[in-house]
């Protein structure tokens, strides 16, 4: 799995570089009023699809994986029209 660890890490660990992501995008959305939200929608669909049909760690893992990059290329991007 991509997030193995604890459920409270120390800071050098993943979810919280995750969760400062999330909340800087959050912050493009609400603040700014950029959506990805057909984008993400679709993706979070193929997520869930390969994890209801039991599909191989890989495939789980590849558009686990896909998603991350896809939101943090569109969020480097909106960063140009939100001013970051």
């Amino acid at each position: 799995m991509l997030l193995d660890g604890p459920l409270e890490p120390d800071r050098d660990e993943p979810i919280p570089v995750l969760r400062r992501a999330h909340v800087h995008r959050l912050r493009q959305t609400v603040g700014v009023g950029l959506t990805d939200s057909p984008e993400t929608s679709a993706e979070h669909a193929r997520i869930l699809a390969a994890l209801e049909t039991s599909a191989p760690d890989q495939v789980v893992s590849d558009a686990l994986r896909d998603h991350l990059e896809a939101v943090r290329a569109r969020s480097v991007a909106d960063s140009k029209l939100d001013g970051r």
